[in-house]
């Protein structure tokens, strides 16, 4: 895995089992001061910091991680990764804008694995550490996106979520999309892979809107 200059975001994307915990362990080994944030941390806030998934919570906990991310983009952190599925574009649009704001290049990254490569369910499926039901990973791989560049993403927009509920899927609720971006505590910061101090506040912060002149600059936007 390469190094990475200051100032970069990451988005990993890929379902469960499909292989981005190898590569975001690559990607630390590379640049062992990236920071790594992901929003299935809000469910490990334990003692024992077992996975303890709540439905009801994605919202509040998609939130929270972009939250604690555009913080460590705020104080400059020299890489920061966003280690979620990140299937459709508007996923990944707070934390792009948020990088953009901040002048980040933005980079986006999924593994390699044959059986993500061939979106093999039936592969996921036994890979997952997560539990993840057969059918919900099944739903991940139709609801994936292959262009994903940074103009694709600024461009997106979230579903119509009443709609989804009325089919049965519920991707996280209009609360897990930001469309003002962020406003992050500017103070310490703390995320176990990366070494720093950070204040885990699990109250959604107000969110002011992302200046309309904010341009794409320096990004990438294509999949490595």
């Amino acid at each position: 895995m390469e190094f990475l200059p200051q100032q970069t975001l990451v988005i990993l994307r890929g379902c469960s089992g499909a292989g981005k915990s190898t590569l975001a362990a690559e990607l630390l080994e590379s640049n062992p001061t990236a920071l790594v944030f992901s929003t299935d941390d809000f469910f490990r806030q334990n003692e024992s910091g077992e996975y303890k998934h709540d439905p009801s919570r994605l919202s509040e906990a998609h939130a929270w991680n972009q939250a604690r991310a555009a913080t460590a983009m705020a104080n400059k952190a020299q890489v920061v990764v966003i280690d979620n599925t990140n299937l459709q574009r508007w996923e990944a649009k707070p934390y792009v804008e948020c990088a953009l704001k901040e002048g980040y290049s933005v980079v986006v990254k999924e593994p390699t694995t044959d059986w993500w490569v061939r979106k093999d369910v039936n592969e996921l499926f036994k890979r997952g550490t997560h539990g993840v039901p057969y059918e919900a990973i099944a739903k991940m791989v139709e609801r994936y996106e292959p262009d994903f560049s940074v103009e694709a993403i600024m461009q997106s927009s979230p579903p119509d979520f009443s709609r989804s509920r009325r089919g049965g899927f519920n991707n996280g609720g209009r609360g897990s999309f930001n469309r003002g971006g962020f406003n992050g505590n500017r103070g310490n910061f703390n995320n176990n892979r990366g070494g720093h101090s950070f204040n885990n506040n699990q109250t959604p912060p107000q969110t002011p809107p992302v200046g309309a002149n904010v341009q794409p600059n320096n990004s990438t936007g294509g999949i490595n």
